[in-house]
């Protein structure tokens, strides 16, 4: 009886301890979730080049080889122009009961694994050219761990010329700073041919995404949606979750390879609209020049001109018939609740996000719960994340999906309201009571956009300005308003009273004919070695302070830093104030969700909505002094008028890590530095990133937890497991090793013979 009861229990043991589950995550699986049970969690991910409008065959290890180009016909089925390669047509999966190497598609046609081709990537059914794949897909696959899991990620970079490193927007990286996966800060980047192992835990919960931290790659595909499930979740409302099918991204895509695009923004030259690639412009019409467009507050959106945005990899360039396109389809099942979880990856536009004949209800943001807030638009900027519950209340059919920008057509009215440019990207909601729509069906589904009247305002959360002109009839919900469900845990929960307060001023201006991109007049350029690593190494006459004076009229440029103490109470005041305003900016910071106090907005004309100065609430300039030209148009030392303002703070005021700076306004937010490392903060508007609108945080590096000694040689790293939970033993990391579950499984085949 004994060894029965001993047996039962280390069966129990041995099944407890599913230590290590390696994730299959194929070029067929868009979503790859861990197992709950699981300590670890490990997934591979394969970077490379592709073309889009390309199907390549299956067999191939990457997408480099012969591939075949396609583009989609007036009947919606692709067909293969003259080239090199052949492929297999339709989406072929592998089907139950059928042998391991048969894949068939839904016609019942099957062929050999080794004979399959992808499906090709369309974007928005015109462009054609290179981008990045993770995992033979775009975007990449979205990974589904669960909250506290240890998550490995083999990284393998198969570019031909990029070094690479990737970001796990939103996550802690507690006691692990240096796998935060900032190129050339926390990390070397990873070199072509080389491999990187990235090892974290999972926190916090909720709706994140990782991408690329190296040059424009991000604007080039390389990101993908991370979910980390709650242990467990106490909401008022309850819902169906279904991370892997009703994750929704949404981004601006572009005719020309990001990094050729940025360079043209940043050596100033203009553009020409409808040029063709690879054309130099001749005796144009003059109108063909493209001017700048901007949003209801008159504020420059359009540094370049829109060409297309996707949701979830795939949308319709204006140019292109529906029926000739591929959107993405979200399937849901009438009278239930749903969660769905938006995440903005683009680069440069911001988005006004709907559904047709659907209210959207706002239950989390950055990965945080909140209290139930019900809109119609939710306002979308760079690296932003929103989860929110959709009631399928409509019956049957399909409704569009639409992210729109704020650019505004100011020729088509004298007066507000002034009509919307309509640049967009679409996606079909799609009860599944019938089949989903065939993109020949596309054209036939309804539009019915949301109709805001005097009498029913819409409202819309997170707007990029205090309020639309009247005339607009929407309602603009601040976010500074959201409460959080659960409160502020002790140890995260800052003090009312900060400790240390710091003024960022973003400005964006030309010097010397150079465009400029800066925090407190300070343009960022990267160190030459990781801090983490090889700080020694690094020119240290080339780092300043963050709040030191710049004597350089055309800015400073240098390796800006922050220095902050350990466990004390930070308030950041982010402000985009003086005479270079014009611009919103989306700030994330790394290694922090803070709490957002309060955000401020500029001076606006009551006859049609235009920011006509910066706020009030603070001032650029020393008292008495009107000496200093700079300080009033890019506002290096910011700070709040006498007698200054007292903002609120409790356990429930909402936790964000990226959070929008309206223009000519600010955002206070608040933290407690509770994890030491070197933490990158940086514009999410890739072109302010990229002209140097970023900067680092030195929280208490001395106590941060030393990277791998292996880091330090910038070649191939993979850090087993093991070595890594052995290594934070004493940091409340608990796996069984692998060697006694061996000796388990031996003792139990012994005491069953009993």
């Amino acid at each position: 009886m004994f060894s029965i009861l001993l047996l039962a229990g280390l069966a129990q043991l041995v099944a407890s301890a599913h230590f290590n589950d390696f994730v299959e995550c194929g070029p067929l699986d868009t979503a790859c979730e861990c197992a709950v049970d699981a300590t670890v969690c490990t997934f591979q991910l394969h970077v490379e080049y592709a073309f889009t409008l390309t199907r390549y065959n299956f067999s191939l290890p990457y997408l480099q080889g012969q591939g075949e180009h396609v583009y989609i016909d007036k009947t919606g089925n692709f067909v293969a122009t003259n080239g090199r390669g052949k492929c297999n047509e339709g989406t072929f999966i592998k089907r139950a009961g059928t042998s391991e190497d048969l894949y068939c598609n839904e016609n019942g046609v099957c062929v050999e694994k080794n004979k399959l081709c992808t499906e090709p990537i369309t974007v928005d059914g015109k462009t054609l050219r290179i981008f990045i794949a993770v995992n033979k897909q775009f975007p990449g696959p979205t990974l589904i761990v669960h909250e506290g899991q240890i998550v490995a990620v083999d990284v393998h970079n198969n570019l031909s010329t990029e070094g690479i490193s990737i970001h796990w927007h939103g996550q802690h990286q507690i006691k692990t700073n240096f796998m935060d996966g900032v190129g050339l800060v926390t990390q070397c980047p990873i070199q072509p041919g080389s491999s990187f192992r990235y090892i974290f835990k999972a926190g916090p919960s909720g709706t994140f995404w990782y991408h690329s931290q190296m040059g424009s790659q991000r604007a080039n595909s390389l990101f993908g949606a991370l979910i980390v499930r709650e242990k467990q979740i106490n909401y008022p409302i309850s819902f169906i979750d279904y991370p892997a099918s009703h994750t929704i991204t949404v981004m601006d895509w572009y005719q020309q390879d990001p990094e050729e695009f940025f360079r043209h923004i940043k050596f100033g030259m203009g553009w020409i609209v409808d040029l063709p690639p690879f054309t130099a412009p001749s005796d144009l019409d003059p109108s063909n020049g493209y001017n700048l467009t901007r949003g209801p507050d008159n504020v420059d959106i359009g540094t370049n001109p829109f060409w297309s945005a996707l949701i979830h990899g795939k949308g319709r360039h204006p140019d292109v018939a529906y029926e000739r396109s591929r959107l993405q389809i979200y399937e849901v099942e009438p009278n239930s609740i749903y969660r769905f979880r938006l995440i903005h990856t683009g680069t440069m536009y911001a988005f006004r996000f709907s559904i047709d004949g659907h209210k959207l209800k706002v239950m989390a943001t950055d990965g945080y719960l909140v209290a139930p807030v019900e809109v119609d638009y939710i306002a979308l900027h760079g690296g932003e994340r929103y989860d929110f519950l959709l009631e399928t209340n409509q019956g049957d059919g399909n409704f569009w999906i639409r992210a729109e920008t704020f650019e505004i057509d100011f020729e088509s009215s004298p007066n507000p309201p002034y009509s919307f440019i309509d640049h967009k990207a679409e996606a079909i909601l799609h009860y599944s009571e019938t089949d989903p729509p065939k993109s020949t069906e596309y054209a036939s589904i309804p539009s019915t956009p949301k109709q805001c009247t005097q009498e029913a305002p819409c409202k819309m959360l997170n707007c990029p300005f205090e309020n639309f002109h009247p005339s607009y009839n929407i309602e603009c919900i601040g976010i500074d308003t959201m409460k959080l469900v659960e409160s502020t845990p002790e140890g995260e929960m800052p003090d009312e009273t900060p400790d240390v307060t710091y003024f960022m001023n973003m400005a964006a201006f030309v010097a010397h004919y150079k465009p400029i991109s800066s925090i407190n007049d300070k343009n960022f350029r990267f160190p030459s070695h990781p801090l983490t690593t090889r700080y020694e190494q690094n020119d240290r006459s080339l780092f300043c302070e963050v709040d030191s004076i710049c004597e350089s009229e055309g800015g400073c440029e240098c390796t800006t830093v922050m220095d902050i103490g350990d466990n004390v109470t930070v308030r950041l005041v982010i402000s985009t104030v003086g005479e270079e305003r014009n611009s919103t900016h989306s700030i994330h910071i790394h290694g922090h969700s803070v709490h957002v106090l309060k955000v401020g907005y500029g001076q606006y004309s009551s006859e049609n909505g235009s920011l006509l100065s910066s706020s009030r609430d603070l001032t650029c300039r020393d008292d008495g002094d009107d000496t200093d030209i700079l300080d009033d148009i890019r506002c290096p030392k910011p700070r709040f008028r006498p007698p200054g303002i007292k903002f609120p703070l409790d356990k429930f005021t909402v936790r964000k890590d990226t959070f929008i700076v309206p223009a000519g306004g600010y955002v206070v937010v608040q933290f407690r530095s509770n994890n030491p490392g070197y933490w990158f903060v940086q514009c999410l508007v890739q072109l302010y990133y990229r002209e140097g609108m970023s900067m680092i945080i030195n929280e208490a590096v001395e106590k941060a937890k030393k990277p791998p000694k292996q880091m330090e040689y910038c070649d191939s790293f993979i850090w087993d497991i093991h070595d890594f939970m052995d290594d934070r033993s004493g940091d409340g990391y608990t796996a069984m090793p692998p060697f006694f579950s061996i000796l388990l499984i031996e003792l139990m085949m012994a005491l069953s013979v009993l």
